[in-house]
């Protein structure tokens, strides 16, 4: 009766009373397929944790089982305790997944709130069997629980080692727990590489397929459930498979990780594709990415990482310029990569795309949110309960200091809801005005008989909107609402270009689509089209002034010109350097240094005034006329 009742209640507590609502541990009809994180499914089928033994089929003698690891690391990993996750079923009893787990220096059961702890994915290389087709016994279809071929018994074997999981981040990992000492996780004098709290180390036998990675969350909520962890302060990191292996467990189980750390990764683990990008979105991420890496590519990682922005993240993102896809050794020496994990925590609010501002230009407001799935949430505005706010997003319209909390539990007392979070203080905010510089002349065609328009927007945003005459310009493909740097051609739009003489302006926005005021116009005149409604500068002469710098003059004849264009080449050797504008002036001026010149070298000078709707006349007029100065003999040896 004894034994009866206590499955009983270890079903009910593992599901009744799971941190969330079942449907975030068991769902058949997620858009990527069946979610199954129980640790239970029945009273009589449940997994378990086996602590202290490693499961393999190494023995010590004929029929004596080692019960024990095979050490494959360089260094003492001891100190990671062993244990493997089981399944019951009945009389059934499996093997599922081994696992290493590092406890804090001094643990206290009764410690109030609780240890953070690291969720380790390994990489493919530290497998306990196949990685592609190396195995260390048959093939990637052998399975452990049928032992068909059979295993080697040597005691040697490296089937199934659970130690090879620590070679690359253990140390490192164990270190932080030894830097951290005795203290306690709220101890102010904690060195800022210290982690003063558990380190799971879970170890695949193929590479981290979805079975594996659910397993492995398993054993993340049983280890949860019987330690004093707190449940706020649970982080995932991974390196490579385990990358990937870390956006799948985020996936599966955003409710779960205050924070996530892929290096290489070399997928997303199907967030994108299986529009999850939003259900994450609440999570930090600090990802880590070699410049020389080919699989992934930096190209590939920015494109998560782009659509992980819009979907409200915020990322933290390290490329590393002279790296290949061996990121790991050099992420766990950042100054904080430890402090970072430790600053974030499941309570905290987190705004859509950082931004705590309701947006002026388009009245948006700011939107907040807490991981999804837990049984209740309260939202509260300067210190009082909004009615009616009870779900894991609000969207605040009006000013204020903001907080949320959730529940773990369906029907809390006051003592079962999570602590406030810190409060978010909204504001306002009115962007400031998009500026567009232009990069030669927008007074076409230019000396060098180019045709095209070339416009820059100034600083760097998510978004940038270009328009024509008022209209937004449709620059078809993927690279819509991205072009900081775009070029107009006097033809038909395609994705680098737009029809026509006209008024460009630039609107910008970030991530969290605040969009700024229309940028001053840029009015481009397209294949000589523009008049010559400008009088012509003359008594255009110049100076030397150094070996590097010529100081140029003119008069000023037009009272109607926006500035003035001037024109300058190099010649070298026989031939000469293209045409380049090397200033546009505000109007009225009559002078302007040239600086950054090759010393003891020929150059050549036309200006020319513009307007909104026209130009001059270059001078000199004739086209094989210009301005001929030559740089002096820079005598500094």
């Amino acid at each position: 009766m004894k034994k009866f009742l206590l499955i009983f209640l270890l079903f009910a507590y593992a599901n009744i009373f799971a941190q969330v609502d079942t449907s975030f541990i068991y769902n058949t009809s997620t858009s990527y397929g069946t979610l199954d994180i129980r640790i239970a499914k029945s009273a009589t089928r449940y997994y378990y944790l086996m602590e202290n033994k490693t499961f393999s089929f190494r023995e010590s003698s004929p029929g004596v089982k080692t019960d024990t690891y095979k050490d494959m690391t360089s260094w003492n990993s001891t100190p990671y305790t062993q244990g493997n996750l089981r399944e019951k079923n009945g009389s059934i009893d499996n093997f599922v997944m081994n696992y290493r787990l590092l406890f804090p220096v001094t643990y206290r059961e009764t410690y109030s709130p609780g240890y953070p702890m690291i969720v380790f994915m390994h990489g493919a290389g530290e497998r306990g069997n196949c990685w592609d087709e190396k195995c260390y016994h048959a093939t990637p279809s052998w399975n452990p629980i049928t032992n068909s071929p059979p295993a080697p018994t040597s005691p040697d074997s490296l089937l199934l080692n659970n130690d090879n999981n620590l070679s690359q981040g253990g140390s490192a990992h164990m270190d932080a727990r030894n830097l951290a000492g005795s203290r306690l996780p709220n101890d102010p004098s904690m060195p800022t590489r210290g982690f003063p709290g558990f380190m799971l180390f879970a170890q695949n036998l193929n590479g981290w397929s979805v079975n594996s990675v659910q397993d492995a969350i398993r054993i993340v909520r049983l280890i949860a459930k019987k330690y004093n962890i707190d449940e706020n302060r649970i982080y995932i990191e991974g390196l490579s498979d385990g990358g990937a292996g870390t956006y799948e467990a985020l996936k599966r189980a955003p409710w779960l990780f205050a924070a996530a750390l892929p290096m290489s990764p070399i997928s997303d683990g199907g967030i994108i594709s299986h529009n999850q990008a939003a259900n994450t979105a609440h999570v930090p991420l600090w990802v880590f990415q070699g410049a020389k890496d080919t699989g992934p590519t930096p190209t590939k990682t920015e494109g998560y990482i782009k659509a992980f922005r819009e979907a409200g993240a915020e990322v933290r993102y390290t490329l590393y310029p002279n790296l290949g896809h061996g990121t790991w050794n050099t992420a766990y020496k950042e100054p904080d990569f430890f402090l970072w994990m430790l600053g974030k925590n499941k309570g905290t609010l987190h705004t859509f795309s950082g931004s705590s501002a309701i947006c002026l230009t388009n009245g948006r407001g700011v939107q907040m949110e807490m991981a999804r799935g837990f049984f209740k949430y309260q939202w509260r505005k300067n210190g009082v309960i909004i009615p009616g706010a009870t779900g894991a997003t609000y969207t605040a319209t009006t000013v204020g200091l903001y907080s949320a909390r959730f529940s773990r539990v369906p029907n809390p007392t006051e003592a079962q809801w999570n602590n406030w979070s810190p409060g978010i203080n909204v504001t306002q905010q009115n962007p400031a005005q998009a500026v567009i510089s232009q990069q030669g002349t927008v007074i076409l065609k230019d000396l060098n008989n180019e045709a095209n328009a070339r416009l820059n927007a100034v600083g760097d945003y998510a978004h940038y909107y270009w328009y024509k005459d008022g209209t937004l310009i449709d620059l078809s493909g993927t690279v819509n609402d991205t072009v900081k740097y775009a070029l107009f051609k006097p033809g038909t739009c395609t994705t680098t270009s737009c029809t026509g003489n006209g008024a460009y302006t630039l609107v910008t926005a970030g991530y969290d689509n605040c969009p700024s005021p229309a940028s001053a116009p840029k009015y481009v005149i397209f294949n000589n089209l523009a008049p010559v409604n400008i009088t012509a500068p003359t008594t255009f002469t110049g100076s030397i002034l150094s070996p590097t710098s010529i100081r140029l003059n003119w008069t000023d004849n037009a009272s109607n010109e926006n500035g003035y264009e001037i024109w300058s080449r190099m010649k070298t050797g026989t031939t000469y350097t293209p045409w380049v504008m090397r200033t546009l002036t505000t109007a009225n001026i009559t002078t302007f240094t040239d600086t950054g010149l090759e010393p003891s070298a020929i150059y050549n000078y036309k200006i020319r005034g513009v307007n909104n709707t026209g130009r001059s006349e270059y001078t000199p007029l004739a086209a094989n006329q210009y301005l001929v100065l030559t740089t002096t003999t820079d005598s500094v040896v």
